[in-house]
C-alpha cells in the first residue's frame, strides 16, 4: 500500500504500521507526507523510523517511474 497525508509523526506512521503489522508492502512517498511548523523534526525522524522497520520510503518520482514503466520492467524483466 502506498500511504500519504499530513500529521506524519502520529496519522501516517500509526497507519503505516498497521499496514505492516497485516503483512502489506507499506510504501511511503516522502514528498507526500508533512507536518505542521515547528513540528518539521518529527517528521524527519518518522520517516527514519518508518524506513528502518516499517516502509520503504522513497522519492515520488521513483515511485511513478515505475508505474509508468512498461509492465515487464516494472516487475524487474520477469519477461528474460
Amino acid at each position: 500500500i502506498i500511504v500519504t497525508g499530513t500529521a506524519t509523526q502520529t496519522c501516517v506512521e500509526s497507519t503505516v504500521r498497521d499496514g505492516q503489522m497485516r503483512d502489506y508492502r507499506v510504501i511511503v512517498p516522502e514528498e507526500a507526507v508533512c507536518s505542521r511548523g515547528l513540528q518539521q523534526h518529527l517528521r524527519t525522524a518518522s520517516l527514519e523510523t518508518m524506513n528502518l522497520y516499517f516502509a520503504d520510503v522513497t522519492p515520488t518520482a521513483q515511485i511513478l517511474s515505475v508505474w509508468n514503466a512498461p509492465a515487464n520492467v516494472a516487475i524487474g524483466n520477469a519477461a528474460e
